[in-house]
C-alpha cells in the first residue's frame, strides 16, 4: 500500500491499505499499525473521500497518543504537511493544535512544519527558521527526504528575497537528486515542487 501511495496510485494504495487494516483489526493489533490509518487517509484524500480520510486521520492520531511513551509529534507533523500540500491552512493549524499540551520535543519534523508555516505566512524570520530546521537534520539516508524538503524551502526563500538564480539552481539540483535516488516516489517529487514553487516561472510571475 505504501509503495502504491509513493507512486501516486491512490486507488491501489487505498485497496491494499484497507485490506491490511482489516487484518490488523481482526487480530486486535491496530494499535501497533496506527500509521497505516494515516497513510490510508492520504490515499483517500487523493480520491476525494474526505469524510473517510478525516475519520482515519483522527483514529490514527488517537491510537498513537494512547501508546505507552507515546510520541505523536511525527504524526502531527505529517498531518500538518499533508494539509499544507492541499493549501488548507485552517486544517494545518487545527492539526498543529493537536500537539501534546506539555511542551513537545523540538523534533526535525516539527521544526520543518513551523518553518513552512512561517514561510507561507511571510514571516520575517522564515529564512532563519528554515536554516535552523535544516541544521537539525543529519546528512544521511534516514533523513534525506526531510533534508530535500528543507533545501527546497531554502530555494524558495532565496527566490522570495530576489536571489532567483541561486534559488532556481538549488531547486533544480534537489529535484534532480531526488529523482535520481528515488525515481518512483512521485508524491515526494510533487511535494518538493510545491515547496519550491516560488522559483517556478508561474511563481516568479505572480511575485512580479
Amino acid at each position: 500500500g505504501m509503495v502504491a501511495l509513493e507512486r501516486d496510485q491512490p486507488a491501489e494504495s487505498e485497496a491494499l491499505l484497507a485490506d491490511a487494516i482489516r487484518i490488523w483489526r481482526s487480530r486486535g493489533a491496530m494499535d501497533r499499525h496506527a500509521w497505516d490509518l494515516c497513510h490510508l487517509a492520504q490515499a483517500q484524500t487523493e480520491l476525494a473521500r474526505d469524510q473517510q480520510a478525516e475519520a482515519n486521520r483522527r483514529e490514527c492520531l488517537a491510537l498513537l497518543k494512547a501508546q505507552p511513551n507515546a510520541d505523536a509529534v511525527p504524526a502531527v507533523a505529517a498531518l500538518v504537511q499533508a494539509a499544507l500540500d492541499r493549501n488548507d491552512m485552517i486544517r494545518a493549524r487545527a492539526w498543529l493544535a493537536q500537539l501534546p499540551t506539555e511542551k513537545p520535543r523540538n523534533s526535525p519534523e516539527l521544526s520543518l512544519v513551523r518553518a513552512r508555516l512561517a514561510q507561507l505566512m511571510g514571516e520575517a524570520d522564515a529564512g532563519q527558521q528554515i536554516d535552523a530546521a535544516l541544521a537539525q537534520l543529519p546528512d544521511d539516508r534516514k533523513h534525506r527526504r526531510l533534508r530535500w524538503q528543507a533545501l527546497s524551502m531554502q530555494a524558495a526563500q532565496a527566490c522570495l528575497v530576489g536571489q532567483r538564480d541561486v534559488g532556481a539552481a538549488m531547486r533544480d539540483r534537489i529535484a534532480s537528486e531526488a529523482q535520481l535516488m528515488e525515481p518512483e516516489h512521485r508524491r515526494q517529487q510533487r511535494r518538493l515542487a510545491l515547496l519550491s514553487a516560488p522559483c517556478s516561472a508561474k511563481g516568479l510571475a505572480a511575485k512580479d
